[in-house]
């Protein structure tokens, strides 16, 4: 009797770990970027852009200071291996992009020191402000459910969310959407 109660519960254990498993997995948006369909209505990053948040001199800088530009928008920290990883292939995109009306944004969702400290080896071409919890909190609203890192969106000259992107981001995704979205 007892081999039979201890076969179902580490069969009820290893179906659970599988279920969990799956949802995190599927959480985290690894069936690929997020696509619009056309009945689909994409959220206003409006209010976000509306936001202050201070650079790493501690001056405050406001998001919507680009106007008229596509906006990628990477929210990460420097405990994220996949945030880490996709920033050298970004700074390259702002780079390639500084003349086509793109503004990359990092945002650390992290300690400033501790941003300050990993930055301080890297060349990264865009700039980089210090966000928190709340500022994370608020991404819910522009599709970022499980406020996980790294998140990315593209966000119109309009303010509207174009693409997102829970998860490391492809750099082929990224150039296509901008691509539709920016003049040549």
């Amino acid at each position: 009797m007892k081999i039979s109660v201890l076969k179902i519960i580490v069969i009820a254990v290893i179906v659970g770990v599988i279920i969990e498993g799956v949802s995190i997995y599927r959480s985290l948006n690894y069936w690929g970027p997020h696509q619009h369909s056309q009945n689909e209505v994409s959220p206003s990053a409006i209010p976000f852009l509306q936001l202050n948040l201070k650079d790493l001199k501690g001056h405050s800088q406001a998001l919507n200071q680009w106007p008229g530009k596509t906006l990628v928008i990477n929210f990460w920290a420097t405990w994220c291996e996949p945030c880490k990883e996709e920033m050298p292939m970004l700074s390259q995109l702002q780079n390639d992009l500084r003349d086509k009306q793109v503004q990359f944004v990092g945002i650390g969702v992290d300690e400033e020191k501790d941003l300050k400290a990993w930055l301080q080896t890297r060349s990264i071409s865009y700039p980089i402000l210090v966000g928190n919890d709340s500022t994370l909190e608020m991404t819910r609203a522009l599709g970022n459910e499980q406020q996980g890192i790294p998140f990315t969106l593209v966000i119109s000259p309009s303010g509207i969310v174009i693409y997102k992107k829970l998860g490391k981001v492809k750099e082929e995704d990224i150039k296509n959407i901008l691509q539709k979205y920016v003049a040549s």
